[in-house]
This record gives structure tokens, C-alpha cells and sequence, in this order.
């Protein structure tokens, strides 16, 4: 068997933090850490490795990992070669009081090791890190090419509490451009089998606008997925499949160009992986039911033509008898306790989703892998063995009815 890696891009719908859903915020599991959870124990595909990349949108004030201080701080934009981030949302400065933090969530497992990624622009000099409390700092030591490039690469060392990063080579101030770091249980190098997901979902972000960038980039806003440059002991983070799910994209009200955004990312990911595409269920507040509509039934046009595969949680809910009528699926979710507001999942719409997701992707989408070990439908109780070392309280889903669970 080899490392599988999986990614899910998306909006905030699968970010999963609205309402403290995700794990590393002391919630029950977002959908996606819940299927996470469901495939590192499935024998033909897990153990779960690590944590998958945690990208610096994860800021402190909402999501509680990422925390910048200081005031030399810079956000990429779409002018820039360097603007080779997911949705464009990363930081660079050149001065050396500036502090990026990275805190550990105190939810998961200590980890052996961890991946730091960052961008190689104009400015960047020998910046350091330090593990744990900041008292010892360390040169990232990476060779510098200035060629703008996202890089990667491996440290082997276990973090009890936090990861800090100044823009200072220990002498004077230097460019310093950090996207994300990448945690590990098990030792990357040397594991023969297991289990990477990255959740890629990003709050208030689109499709076309912001993880491609329809207005232009001079950038590459997807390097992520095929152009990362491996420094010391990294391993690829490349995935075999890409699972994609967005309601953001709505707003702006054209099949015409949804349907290219579709085919924009199928071109660049089936290259190397598979992809697969999930259509969300009704929501309000945004734009009428009627564009939702035209959205899901595009999505399903796109998918075909390009022969990938899709699933539709609409469809699935109104089989439960969530359908007809537009706003009928959004009144009775609602009621129902699935949806925590007009957009987001509430925790057994977590849970729901999960279930139905988990089952799509290892009987329709995955290839070699056990469903054997478990029936359906089942309710899966997020006890994060992925992320922790003790079985937290299972919060949702133990009553879950169901005709929720059904197909």
C-alpha cells in the first residue's frame, strides 16, 4: 500500500469552523475531519499520518491557530509572482519584531515532526523559527533562489505548544513569507501505508474570484497542488483525489462562467488526481432558491461531460422528502436542527453529510478500499482518534434519526 492523500476545496461550508464545528476548536468534527476520522481507521487505507496542511487563514480571532503581531505585515495580492497561496490570503513582511504563531490545538496529539510551507519571493532571506516557547530560534537553513516558488520542507521535532516565525536571520531583518505547516504523527519518511487529508475550504471565498482568480494573477493561487518545491526530508503533498464543494460561487449568477470554473480546476487536478465534485444543499440569505438551482443542475452537466464524479446533498435530503418546492429543503433542514444558520451545518448536518460522503467515496470514488468492516447507514460519533490520543465525548449524532441517514 502507499500514502493516500486526499484535499477538499471549498468555501466555509467545508472549512467547517462556523459555530466551532471543527475538532481543532474543541467541536464534535466538521464533515470533512468526521470522513477523515471514518477512512484512517478503514484497514486499506489508514492510519491517519497527520493533520494535512493548516493554512495561515486559519487566523487566531476565528479559528484559533494562526496569530500575527506586529505591524509590518503585507497580504499578497493578485499583482504579485508570488501570489501562489490558496485564495491569495498569506502575509509576507521584512521586519524583524514581526511575529507569525502557530498554537497547537490543545485537541490533538503531540506530533513527531512538521512541514513548514513558504513562498520563495524577491525579498526572502534566512528567517527563523522557533519551537515551543521562542526561547531558541533556529535558521530555516533552505536554499534561496528568489524565483517565487512555494516550497516546502520537513523538521523533525515534536511541538508541545506553539510554532513562532520572525522575519529576522538573527541579525537583521530579512523577507519572510510563511503559508501554512503540515503536522505528523508518524513519521512521513519511513510510513509505507496512511492517511493525509488537507482541508482546503476557506471562509468567504469563491471558485472563480478567489481560489482560481478569474480578475488575473500573476501568480499560481493552485501551486499547492502540483508545484511545490520539496526541501530538506519533505515529502510530496500531491493528492490523488480532489474533492470540490462551494455555494459562495452563486452570488454571481452565471452558469456560463460556473461551468468554467468547474472545468478550469477538472483540467489542472485530473492530471494527477481524480476529481470528484459535491453540489451543497438549499440555503437562503445569499441569492434566491431559483440561482441555487440553476447552480446544482450546471454542476451536474459539467461533471458528466467531463466524466467525473459528483454527489448531490440536495437530491440526497429531498429523498428524505426535503424537496419540491424551492425553500422547502432550507425550511425543513432548518427545523430538522441540520443547518446552524442560513449558510452553514449545524453539528448533525456535519454528521450527515459525513455519512453520506464517507460511503460515496469508498463505494463509488476510491479504488481498493474495504467497506466491508461497516454497514450503512451509520452514525458516525467523532471520537478524533486521528487527532487525539484519548476519546473525547461523543457530542452529536448518538440519537441521530434515521431517515437522516438514509441514501
Amino acid at each position: 500500500m502507499a500514502i493516500t492523500q486526499i484535499a477538499f476545496i471549498g468555501d466555509s461550508t467545508t472549512q467547517g469552523t462556523v459555530d466551532n464545528a471543527s475538532i481543532s476548536q474543541g467541536g464534535p468534527g466538521c464533515w470533512v475531519e468526521q470522513i477523515t476520522d471514518r477512512l484512517a481507521s478503514n484497514p486499506t487505507i489508514g492510519p491517519v499520518l497527520g493533520s494535512g496542511v493548516r493554512s495561515v487563514h486559519l487566523e487566531a480571532n476565528a479559528d484559533s491557530e494562526w496569530l500575527r503581531t506586529g505591524a509590518g505585515w503585507t497580504q499578497t495580492t493578485s499583482s504579485n509572482a508570488y501570489d501562489k497561496w490558496i485564495t491569495g490570503r498569506a502575509f509576507y513582511s521584512t521586519t524583524s519584531t514581526d511575529l507569525q504563531t502557530w498554537t497547537l490545538p490543545t485537541q490533538w496529539r503531540t506530533p513527531v515532526g512538521f512541514a513548514i510551507y513558504w513562498i520563495d519571493f524577491p525579498s526572502a532571506g534566512n528567517w527563523q523559527y522557533s519551537v515551543n516557547g521562542g526561547s531558541t530560534w533556529a535558521n530555516m537553513g533552505q536554499p534561496i533562489g528568489h524565483d517565487n516558488g512555494l516550497k516546502k520542507f520537513y523538521i523533525s521535532q515534536s511541538i508541545s505548544s506553539t510554532v513562532q516565525f520572525r522575519p529576522s536571520d538573527g541579525s537583521s531583518s530579512v523577507g519572510m513569507l510563511i503559508t501554512g505547516i503540515e503536522l505528523y504523527w508518524q513519521d512521513p519518511r519511513t510510513a509505507t501505508q496512511g492517511l493525509i487529508v488537507h482541508n482546503l475550504g476557506s471562509g468567504a471565498q469563491r471558485l472563480g474570484r478567489d481560489f482560481i482568480c478569474t480578475a488575473g494573477t500573476a501568480g499560481d493561487r493552485m501551486a499547492f497542488f502540483d508545484a511545490v518545491t520539496l526541501g530538506t526530508n519533505a515529502i510530496s503533498n500531491q493528492p490523488s483525489l480532489v474533492v470540490s464543494m462551494w455555494l459562495n460561487d452563486i452570488v454571481e449568477n452565471n452558469t456560463t462562467n460556473w461551468a468554467s470554473y468547474l472545468t478550469t480546476v477538472h483540467n489542472r487536478m485530473s492530471t494527477f488526481a481524480k476529481m470528484a465534485f459535491v453540489n451543497v444543499y438549499e440555503a437562503s440569505g445569499t441569492v434566491d432558491y431559483t440561482v441555487e438551482q440553476s447552480y446544482r443542475n450546471q454542476l451536474k452537466t459539467t461533471a458528466n461531460a467531463l466524466v467525473d464524479k459528483y454527489f448531490d446533498i440536495y437530491d440526497a435530503w429531498a429523498s428524505n422528502g426535503w424537496g419540491g418546492a424551492l425553500g422547502d429543503q432550507f425550511t425543513k433542514a432548518t427545523a430538522a436542527g441540520l443547518l446552524y444558520d442560513t449558510l452553514h451545518e449545524a453539528p448533525i448536518g456535519h454528521t450527515d453529510i459525513s455519512n453520506r460522503l464517507y460511503w460515496w467515496l469508498i463505494t463509488s470514488v476510491l479504488t481498493g478500499i474495504s467497506s466491508s468492516h461497516q454497514s450503512y447507514p451509520i452514525a458516525a460519533k467523532s471520537l478524533a482518534t486521528s487527532y487525539k490520543s484519548s476519546y473525547p465525548t461523543a457530542a452529536t449524532s448518538a440519537s441521530l434519526p434515521v431517515n437522516l441517514l438514509g441514501q
